[in-house]
């Protein structure tokens, strides 16, 4: 984010990439798991 904001880019996109499944637990975990959208690979 730093080098985007020295290089002057207009738009950031910040993006956590696997950080939800990894640190969910029960139930969440069971429907981030569930959902196609938000699996790796």
């Amino acid at each position: 984010m730093m080098a985007a904001t020295l290089g002057r880019v207009p738009v950031r996109i910040y993006h956590q990439h696997g950080l939800p499944l990894m640190t969910a637990t029960g139930l969440k975990r069971r429907l981030w798991r569930a959902n196609p959208r938000c699996q790796l690979g």
